[in-house]
């Protein structure tokens, strides 16, 4: 998130985290287990909650689909896949750099039009 799409993000997240860096953790075999993982995607989750509740509430369930998908998908991968014996498993490195190329196209391509109709029918205070 930068300062000029969202000026106050960093005075009211104390914990940022985005998809990229969950994605280099993966390819750099960051992660001890499960859990630490989930971890990571839990905070998005929430950051998401805390900044977006009132300002983008439609960003909600879009990132709750994203983290119970996230979820589906670890519960597949053994702790031993995360601990790097062996590769991380496809379907998750694939699943977060899809929903960081879906994250990336509906920020820049679509967002500005959602959000100024979304402005225009006062359901969002994003000005």
């Amino acid at each position: 998130m930068s300062a000029k799409e969202a000026p106050d993000y960093y005075e009211i997240i104390k914990h940022p985290i985005d998809m990229g860096e969950i994605r280099k953790k993966i390819r750099d075999m960051e992660y001890k287990d499960k859990e630490e993982f989930l971890s990571d995607f839990k905070w998005i989750r929430l950051n998401c909650f805390k900044y977006n509740e009132h300002r983008n509430p439609h960003l909600i369930p879009m990132v709750d689909t994203v983290y119970s998908t996230v979820v589906e998908e670890v519960n597949k991968v053994t702790d031993l896949d995360m601990k790097g014996s062996v590769s991380p498993s496809t379907n998750v490195v694939l699943l977060v750099e899809r929903s960081r190329a879906h994250q990336s196209k509906r920020a820049v391509g679509g967002w500005r039009g959602r959000r100024r109709n979304l402005v225009r029918r006062g359901e969002c205070e994003c000005g």
